[in-house]
């Protein structure tokens, strides 16, 4: 499996003595196999700017004139089609000159200045495919809000990133701390190891747990977080997240990733109100059951399927994908917040059976068909 190794975020738990490029050499040669070490390629043309104004293109009812301020002042004027800007948002602006991913391509351009319907754009508000951060090209980046205009995006989004190619028998090595681990342990430095609180054992008020197949689900956990506001994360958990080749969401959905990424283990979050009975249910799936996943697909789950439920209904295939109908939406306000650990040969079928296994699956599931701790659910969770 690839994952991505921010550099700054090891930092946080170990001490690095060498040059990032010894570093690497050291893990290859240790049986970590380095794929490579990856550096920011964005230029100064690429900066924070903040949307002061949106109107309507005067000859296209589909496009937007958006009045960017880039810094001290300076201004520009955008023609976007897209429609999930803001007056206030704080976006990513390329100015003419600059590099960036051309959208139909995926290949790396010179962005110049050109009319549109009559009148020239002025630079370009940029997308994450045009950064180079993902597939995902319906709507510009939203940045954190509380980032200063003006300053070049590699140095608020940018990261040194260790890419490494593991193998199954190291489930250790699934986030940044055992990689942290297995750094000290190469240098002879000390590991900080990350602060871990205890949950108190119980269900929470308002949830009702249970596991009805214990062998494909031996734990399973839950805590119910209140008086939640949705809103984008902040900019250096964007940032990190970025590094480590996953897009930025929202903040419930973000720090659930971080998580992951953290310490290898997946958590999953559901609009409590979405369910009823207020039931988290690790069950197998009924006969003829079926579900809308969040990837906008109605799948009829194979009889047996591990699944979560609530008391009525499949709200997700347990370890691989959500549901679409319990979700994170804006208006969420309390979210009920999954942690378990699945036996991963039946996540493997399982993930094979929906076309969901190998690169086409969920960074979750792929972490849940290895052999992931249950000692790790409640530290996690906490």
């Amino acid at each position: 499996m690839l994952i991505k190794v921010p550099i700054s975020w090891l930092r946080e738990y170990v001490d690095i003595t060498v040059p990032i490029d010894e570093l690497a050499l050291k893990l290859h040669m240790s049986s970590t196999e380095v794929k490579g070490v990856e550096r920011p390629w964005w230029d100064d043309k690429i900066r924070t700017a903040r949307v002061e104004k949106l109107a309507k293109h005067p000859n296209a009812d589909k496009l937007l004139l958006a009045t960017v301020d880039y810094g001290a002042g300076a201004q520009k004027t955008v023609v976007t089609g897209a429609t999930n800007l803001t007056e206030g948002a704080i976006v990513p602006y390329a100015d003419e000159g600059a590099t960036i991913i051309d959208g139909h391509t995926g290949e790396r351009t010179i962005l110049r200045g050109k009319p549109m319907r009559g009148i020239k754009s002025e630079g370009m508000v940029l997308s994450e495919k045009e950064l180079g951060l993902s597939d995902e090209h319906e709507g510009i980046q939203i940045l954190d809000a509380n980032l200063p205009v003006g300053v070049p995006l590699r140095e608020v989004l940018g990261e040194t990133v260790l890419a490494l190619e593991l193998q199954p028998n190291r489930p250790d090595c699934l986030g940044v701390v055992g990689i942290a681990r297995e750094v000290a342990a190469l240098l002879g430095t000390g590991l900080r190891e990350p602060p871990v609180d205890r949950l108190a054992p119980g269900a929470p008020k308002g949830l009702d747990v249970r596991i009805e197949d214990d062998r494909a689900c031996p734990r399973f956990a839950a805590a119910l977080l209140s008086g939640v506001k949705i809103g984008p994360s902040p900019a250096w958990m964007q940032a990190r997240l970025v590094a480590a080749g996953m897009r930025p969401i929202d903040n419930v959905v973000d720090i659930t990733n971080y998580v992951m990424l953290e310490l290898g283990q997946p958590l999953h979050a559901y609009d409590h109100r979405k369910l009823r009975g207020g039931a988290l249910v690790a069950r197998q799936a009924r006969r003829s059951e079926s579900l809308r996943t969040l990837d906008g697909v109605d799948r009829v789950l194979p009889e047996g399927t591990l699944v979560i439920a609530d008391a009525e209904r499949t709200l997700g295939v347990a370890g691989i994908l959500g549901g679409e109908d319990s979700e994170i939406r804006e208006d969420t306000t309390t979210v009920a917040l999954e942690c378990a650990s699945f036996e991963p040969r039946g996540i493997g079928r399982t993930a094979t059976k929906l076309g969901l296994h190998g690169s086409s699956g969920s960074a979750a599931a792929r972490r849940f068909s290895w052999e992931l701790s249950p000692d790790l659910v409640p530290i996690v969770l906490a």
